[in-house]
């Protein structure tokens, strides 16, 4: 886990970056939509997060997912302070409450260059996704190749689509649907 400078540094970082590609944008050429359950992995201090909710209004969820304590407590307040009925902000750990084959979108924007076991995490997220859901993936620090091999290695997920700025994937099941 970073430090809590590092956190505000990167904080700061991202707050840029939307300024100049609005995460609303980018999750609207992912396919999220009214009514979606999205799992932001990795959410930070929010920007994706925050749009999702937006976005999946009035009935989906987005869940924001992290393990660090400051980027928790920033969905929290922005939870409070925008009163968002669509966002709840949970712990990595707690990762197993979110019901199998539930989730539309997974996000994992700017995230999988820091992840400890990223097969691990693709795994559980694979399990969370429902059979037509997608995987949304973006990574500043990984190029396109590395971002494929990753998210193809295991037969998890297969390359569905090139958007402008992420790259969509598919579950893939070995016994021909949801197992």
């Amino acid at each position: 886990m970073q430090s809590h400078l590092n956190f505000r540094l990167m904080t700061i970082e991202f707050w840029l970056r939307d300024r100049l590609q609005p995460p609303g944008k980018i999750l609207q050429s992912a396919g999220v939509a009214s009514n979606m359950t999205v799992l932001d992995f990795g959410c930070g201090p929010g920007g994706f997060s925050l749009a999702a909710a937006q976005l999946v209004q009035p009935k989906g969820m987005v869940y924001a997912v992290d393990i660090h304590p400051l980027a928790l407590r920033s969905i929290e307040k922005a939870v409070q302070r925008k009163n968002l009925q669509t966002l709840q902000p949970l712990p990595g750990h707690r990762l197993s409450e979110v019901k199998k084959r539930s989730v539309d979108r997974v996000l994992f924007y700017d995230i999988l260059h820091d992840v400890e076991n990223p097969l691990s995490v693709l795994r559980c997220v694979h399990d969370l996704l429902v059979p037509q859901g997608k995987a949304s993936v973006k990574d500043h620090r990984l190029d396109e190749d590395q971002i494929v091999h990753l998210m193809t290695q295991e037969g998890l997920f297969q390359l569905a689509d090139r958007q402008k700025h992420s790259l969509q994937f598919t579950p893939l099941y070995s016994c021909g649907g949801p197992c």
